[in-house]
């Protein structure tokens, strides 16, 4: 139904793996459908699993898929990385950060 395993969906459950121990975090891609096969909402999912910091009725924008990847990434990321992330998007993108002073 959500094309996800039944075994799958109890680590879910669960919270961990029992196998390893490890907490379970699925992505937001299994969220979404599960989601959508139980008829739940995505954004009471994401902030469940630890998405989303606050869940607020005007910023749908922080629900985007892309967005919590790149948060994500940026929360698992050390202080090296973090700097190396930050000076690829200003050469990349230099147009979004030339308003903000950095």
């Amino acid at each position: 139904m959500a094309g996800v395993s039944h075994n799958y969906l109890r680590i879910l459950e669960l919270s961990k793996d029992p196998r390893t121990g490890k907490p379970s975090r699925p992505s937001v891609d299994v969220l979404k459908r599960l989601a959508r096969a139980y008829n739940y909402p995505y954004e009471k999912l994401l902030k469940a699993a630890g998405y989303l910091q606050t869940l607020s009725d005007n910023s749908k924008e922080e629900c985007d898929p892309d967005i919590i990847a790149i948060q994500t990434a940026i929360r698992k990321a050390n202080s090296q990385q973090r700097k190396k992330i930050l000076e690829l998007l200003k050469a990349t993108f230099f147009e979004l950060f030339e308003d903000e002073g950095y």
